[in-house]
């Protein structure tokens, strides 16, 4: 299975991973809090729309989005953590 991931593609599931897609405002804030503003909820939607019919997403979101997962993990430490279920290196 091949997936393709531009920009958009990869801001829109980094969005819901995050739970910003459910507060928009939360996201706003969160990178008003950063020094990034003004953003718009348009600029948003525009960024979740596939590479071509949206415009480009800029790299401070990725970089603040990277910066909230790695907060939340040290936060939490089973935050995107697998369990190991013994089997590393059996093949099968």
């Amino acid at each position: 299975m091949v997936y393709e991931f531009d920009r958009n593609k990869l801001f829109s599931v980094l969005f819901s991973l995050t739970g910003f897609n459910r507060n928009v405002p939360a996201f706003l804030e969160h990178l008003k809090e950063r020094g990034f503003f003004p953003v718009t909820e348009n600029q948003i939607r525009s960024w979740r729309r596939s590479n071509g019919k949206g415009n480009p997403v800029p790299d401070f979101v990725f970089k603040t989005l990277f910066e909230l997962i790695s907060e939340k993990r040290e936060q939490e430490p089973k935050f995107f953590v697998v369990e190991d279920t013994g089997e590393k290196g059996k093949k099968g």
